[in-house]
């Protein structure tokens, strides 16, 4: 047969780009060549990204107070393109450590154990009168839901981040057959992209949270 439309086809004989085969392959390539030069694995720095969004340091990725940010570990063998995107999702990290702690009443250079600013703290309006109590409850209470729908979607994460390379690509029962324990589903790129509208209502809600506590 014609090479190039083998090639093309993806037909089994030569492995097309199409071909899931061809795909689980070249991701155990780059997995390879990862270790070889002794570079942190993406399925690290997404574990880590997942839990800097929970407001929890990870071996790689840890808060700094002193930049109020989280920070991947400078001395860390990360792919500047890698170091780049993670440091840029984990702006949901101190987002939501900012939203969580003015809903707690708890200064955020405590919680964090440096220094850094206080954090506005929406903890005291329980016991606000009139209208304008009643308000700020209500906006208390759906700034507590919107966090519960943000714990909801970082499960899911969590779950697609043990889910396999193969398992996703072939299904399950070519993954098993095949015997492969390449990378995981969830790569850092698809994350930025699930990660998309909740960094979006998060930036809006600090927001809103700064501007309720200053009312």
């Amino acid at each position: 047969p014609d090479p190039a439309r083998s090639l093309a086809a993806g037909d089994g004989s030569t492995l097309g780009l199409d071909h899931p085969g061809s795909r689980a392959l070249a991701y155990r390539e780059l997995a390879a060549e990862a270790e070889t030069n002794l570079e942190i694995g993406e399925q690290e720095l997404v574990r880590d990204v997942l839990f800097a969004c929970q407001g929890i340091d990870g071996r790689h990725i840890r808060y700094n107070p002193q930049m109020a940010s989280y920070v991947v570990d400078p001395a860390a063998p990360v792919r500047p393109g890698a170091r780049d995107l993670a440091r840029k999702l984990t702006e949901l990290g101190w987002l939501f450590r900012r939203v969580r702690a003015a809903l707690g009443g708890v200064d955020e250079a405590n919680a964090a154990g440096g220094g850094g600013g206080a954090t506005p703290s929406l903890g005291n309006i329980e016991g606000s009168g009139g209208d304008g109590g009643s308000v700020a409850q209500a906006f208390r209470a759906a700034t507590q839901a919107e966090l519960a729908d943000y714990y909801r979607l970082i499960a899911v994460l969590e779950a697609q981040a043990q889910v396999p390379m193969a398992s996703a690509l072939e299904g399950p029962t070519s993954a098993a057959m095949s015997g492969t324990t390449g990378g995981t589903y969830l790569t850092l790129r698809r994350l930025s992209v699930w990660l998309a509208e909740p960094l979006r209502r998060l930036r809006l809600l600090a927001v809103l949270v700064d501007a309720a506590a200053d009312a």
